[in-house]
C-alpha cells in the first residue's frame, strides 16, 4: 500500500480541522459583536477573535493549496491580517474616544431576548 494516500487524508482531515475550529472562533466574534454592550468591548472581539478565526481558516487552506504560488500567496494574506488588524483597531477605537463615546463602567445587564429597550 502506498503512503501517498493516507498522507492525503491526513493533510484533509488537518484543513478540515483548522477551518472548522476557524469558523467557530468567528462565529463567536459575531456573536460576541452582537452581545458586547459598547464599542470598545465590540472592538476587542472584532479585533482579536475575527482576525485569528481568519487565519486558523486561511491556515487550513494554505495546507490544502495545490502549489507553492497559491500557498504563498495564502500565507502572504494570513501576515497581513495578522499585522494590520491589531493598527485598525487601535484607529477605530481612538477615532470612538475622540468623538466622545466612553466605555460603560460598572455593572452592565444584557437585554433579555424579546424584550424591548425601556420595558419592564
Amino acid at each position: 500500500m502506498s503512503v501517498a494516500p493516507l498522507v492525503d487524508w491526513a493533510r484533509f482531515g488537518a484543513a478540515g480541522l483548522c477551518i472548522a475550529a476557524g469558523s467557530l472562533l468567528m462565529l463567536g466574534a459575531v456573536i460576541g459583536l452582537l452581545r458586547f454592550p459598547d464599542v470598545f468591548t465590540r472592538l476587542h472581539a472584532a479585533g482579536g477573535t475575527l482576525a485569528l478565526g481568519a487565519s486558523v481558516s486561511l491556515f487550513g487552506l494554505l495546507v490544502l493549496s495545490p502549489s507553492i504560488l497559491a500557498a504563498a500567496k495564502i500565507a502572504l494574506l494570513i501576515a497581513l491580517i495578522t499585522a494590520v488588524t491589531p493598527v485598525l483597531s487601535h484607529i477605530a477605537g481612538s477615532a470612538a474616544h475622540a468623538s466622545g463615546i466612553s466605555p460603560i463602567v460598572g455593572a452592565y445587564a444584557a437585554p433579555r431576548p424579546g424584550k424591548r429597550a425601556g420595558s419592564p
